[in-house]
């Protein structure tokens, strides 16, 4: 348990040096306030465009759009230090954790719709749409499998260690 620790605290230790795992912690805050930018940005351009909305998928993509914005307006409200301050981790961390994949999700589906109503044909909506899902699917992986396969390992050497104490 003793070297289990001594491990951990070198990590922190090489974490809190490495200045570019620092930077990037501190550039999700920057992503969310630019995609909320760029998908308000969007609905403007969308707003003042000559879109005709008679189709039931672009009504449909337009509305699951409205969500995305709407949930990512609440994931870039939560990235501004005098809100996160003072949220609980457990608050905070299940609104990161669940809410941004959530809004990725949205999004592939409102381009899904966007790319349904014209030509299927392979252009910058398909790649928009393949882009979301290669970064849900890797989160899926990642969170999905091997986090609870270590968590389980960390469970079992626990309950070693406080049978052998």
């Amino acid at each position: 348990m003793i070297f289990l620790e001594k491990i951990l605290f070198y990590l922190e230790t090489i974490i809190s040096n490495l200045k570019f795992i620092q930077h990037w912690l501190q550039s999700r805050d920057y992503l969310s306030w630019y995609s909320l930018l760029f998908a308000l940005l969007h609905l403007i351009l969308i707003i003042f465009s000559k879109i005709d909305f008679n189709s039931k998928l672009l009504i449909y993509g337009f509305f699951f759009g409205i969500f995305t914005l709407i949930f990512l307006s609440i994931l870039s409200y939560i990235h501004f230090p005098w809100i996160s301050e003072r949220l609980l981790w457990n608050e905070y961390r299940f609104l990161i954790s669940y809410l941004g994949p959530f809004c990725l999700f949205l999004a592939f589906i409102h381009n899904y719709f966007y790319w349904k109503s014209q030509s299927p044909t392979y252009n910058l909506k398909l790649f928009s749409m393949i882009l979301p899902l290669f970064v849900l699917i890797i989160r899926f992986i990642i969170y999905g499998i091997i986090h609870p396969i270590q968590w389980v390992k960390n469970r079992q050497l626990k309950k070693n260690t406080f049978l052998l104490s």
